[in-house]
């Protein structure tokens, strides 16, 4: 089984174009999913009148899901935005992903838990 690591990246509105446009380009990543979120700070320096209204500043969320040997080089690939914005990340071990669109998705689903379940019971 090949490890994956979740890597979550924060970026500004005005930089959702270019960065989906990298992404897609990328060819180590089959997809990613962005949301869009509100970002609260104490440091409101960077904040437009209206932000420091109402408290928060939109951003989006893309969360990439990739093995844990290409996470680094595509960290690397985003580098070169660094001077229009910073872009904040983390990354996160993943114990499981997959897909659920057919009846062996479930059953192979179903047979783990019984593994898992036996193995607890006999601990």
């Amino acid at each position: 089984m090949t490890e994956q690591q979740l890597l979550t990246l924060i970026i500004p509105v005005s930089m959702k174009s270019t960065l989906v446009d990298v992404l897609i380009a990328y060819e180590h990543i089959s997809g990613f999913t962005m949301t869009k979120v509100a970002g609260f700070s104490r440091q409101h320096s960077q904040y437009s009148i209206q932000e420091q209204v109402v408290g928060y500043k939109d951003f989006y969320r893309i969360e990439v899901v990739l093995n844990t040997s290409e996470t680094r080089a595509l960290l690397q690939h985003l580098c070169r935005f660094k001077d229009r914005y910073p872009l904040r990340y983390w990354l996160l071990p993943l114990n499981d992903a997959g897909v659920i669109d057919s009846d062996s998705d479930c059953q192979s689903l179903a047979d783990l838990e019984q593994k898992t379940s036996k193995s607890h019971q006999q601990e």
